[in-house]
């Protein structure tokens, strides 16, 4: 028998009901016909329709609890990488620089000067940039004065920097705005 429950706003745990129980609240629960202060009896809970936060069962419980361990996780990570000190960050960020490297230069292995250069870039962005996860592409423009970013690696790069939820600036939005930008 599939688990189910039952969140109530206000409560911090959720009610587990049985699953025939839950096939019937929540019919009425989506049902937009029935008013907010109908009268529920689910399991062990009584009260209104409108008390109810959510009705939850089997792969939904699952999912729920996965996107919450990814989300735990993602936030985790996004403070950590935010409490590094800008030179810290831009050190942690070779993966990232070698990625925007290969998509100027189509060149797997980036030099050690031109990795020089990009931490200093960076170090940069990020003291003027405390909030922002990643540095923008742009700023590396001036290492590559007439190169068109690969469309590929740019539109990696475009998702990338557009879910830095706190970003400040905008990128290019495409290979020949991009290559305008670096020619500047």
């Amino acid at each position: 028998m599939a688990k189910s429950k039952l969140y109530i706003k206000g409560m911090q745990e959720p009610i587990e009901i049985p699953f025939d129980a839950y096939m019937l609240a929540k019919k009425f629960f989506l049902d937009e016909k029935i008013p907010k202060d109908f009268k529920m009896n689910i399991g062990d809970w009584s009260g209104e329709k409108g008390q109810i936060k959510s009705i939850l069962s089997g792969h939904e419980i699952e999912k729920k609890t996965y996107t919450k361990n990814y989300n735990d996780e993602y936030e985790k990570g996004r403070k950590e990488r935010l409490a590094m000190k800008p030179k810290q960050r831009a050190e942690n960020s070779k993966g990232y620089f070698d990625y925007i490297f290969y998509g100027f230069t189509r060149e797997a292995v980036v030099p050690d000067e031109a990795w020089q250069e990009a931490k200093e870039l960076m170090t940069e962005f990020y003291k003027k940039n405390p909030e922002r996860l990643w540095a923008d592409p742009m700023i590396f423009a001036s290492m590559f004065p007439s190169t068109a970013i690969s469309d590929k690696v740019f539109q990696v790069l475009k998702v990338v920097t557009e879910y830095d939820e706190n970003q400040v600036g905008v990128i290019a939005v495409s290979e020949e705005e991009s290559l305008e930008a670096s020619m500047k």
